[in-house]
């Protein structure tokens, strides 16, 4: 795939209606822009500005060995954390409403110039967010949750 171009990640004819929600890994990005919390966070900002999202607030925080930027809009949200080592980005993209996070993760993909990209869109219908899942569908996902194993970051925590 060329730089900065972003092939259509749902079939033509899905409604846009709900919120969409689209997860990226950006490979081979510059290792200068992987180190730069600034840069990233301007180039988030631009794309949710640029996709309809105006941005409310933002933060940054360097975390070794990356760094993390979030910004929000009032109907929208989106974050990066890099990985400086790998030259990678990933890119957590939610948006509701006019915004469209396909298209906030196509611009920040033309600001970022990643060599390839992973990709990955869920499209959550406007019923989905606004009803609870049947008694039944309920009782199911609870008894799964409850034999979920423990989480992998358990071994990077130190001990209390």
């Amino acid at each position: 795939m060329p730089d900065g171009v972003v092939t259509p990640l749902h079939p033509s004819g899905l409604s846009r209606t709900g919120s969409r929600h689209v997860l990226a890994a950006l490979h081979g990005v510059a290792e200068t822009v992987v180190n730069d919390a600034a840069v990233l966070s301007d180039a988030l900002q631009e794309a949710l500005r640029h996709a309809g999202a105006p941005v409310i607030e933002n933060a940054q925080q360097e975390l070794p060995p990356g760094v993390a930027v979030l910004a929000w809009s009032a109907s929208s949200h989106a974050i990066v954390h890099t990985w400086p080592s790998c030259r990678l980005v990933r890119a957590d993209i939610v948006t509701c409403g006019p915004a469209d996070a396909e298209q906030v993760l196509q611009m920040l993909m033309s600001r970022l110039q990643p060599q390839w990209t992973e990709q990955v869109l869920v499209s959550w219908p406007l019923g989905a967010i606004a009803s609870p899942p049947a008694p039944d569908r309920r009782r199911h996902y609870q008894n799964h949750t409850s034999q979920l194993p423990a989480s992998p970051l358990d071994s990077f925590r130190s001990p209390s």
